[in-house]
């Protein structure tokens, strides 16, 4: 715990920041597997280059509802079957974390850590809008500089909008 504390919080400097991220990966029958992974910057592996991804806490579960991934989220991992609350990970201060948009989670994930910072996962984004490209039959060619073209747009957009630190103290 004490790793996402220091990689996965708005305050973590830039160069060690990671996201928390959670993720609905494996249907394995009638149950789904759900990690919880982040980057941890102060490893690198030699082979790449890279820091490595570490995987936390995960859940195995048969449904996707909110009340499930809420005990997920406070009880994050369980310690010796004990219900945890958030606030005892000290995790409720400027988490960030990302997830894809599933309702249920991201409420889940909103109502434990209360400071809750949420980012969606790019890859995930861009596989929807492709998706949604190709069902209004814009070209293939096409699809990749509209995409690039909308996260150009989105980028400028967010920088006009964010208040500087000395905005913020002016106001």
């Amino acid at each position: 715990m004490n790793d996402i504390r220091v990689f996965c919080s708005t305050d973590t400097a830039r160069a060690l920041h990671s996201v928390l991220s959670f993720e609905r990966t494996f249907n394995l029958s009638s149950l789904y597997l759900t990690l919880m992974v982040f980057k941890h910057r102060k490893i690198v592996r030699k082979s790449t280059e890279k820091p490595p991804v570490f995987v936390g806490s995960t859940l195995l579960h048969g449904d996707g509802k909110y009340a499930t991934y809420l005990n997920f989220s406070i009880v994050n991992g369980a310690l010796n079957g004990t219900e945890v609350s958030a606030s005892e990970f000290r995790l409720t201060d400027n988490v960030v974390v990302g997830a894809d948009d599933e309702n249920a989670m991201v409420s889940a994930a909103k109502t434990a850590f209360s400071q809750l910072e949420h980012l969606f996962c790019m890859v995930h984004v861009k596989d929807n809008v492709l998706q949604h490209l190709t069902a209004i039959e814009v070209a293939t060619g096409l699809q990749e500089k509209l995409f690039r073209g909308c996260l150009v747009a989105l980028a400028l957009h967010s920088r006009q909008m964010r208040p500087t630190k000395t905005t913020e103290l002016q106001n």
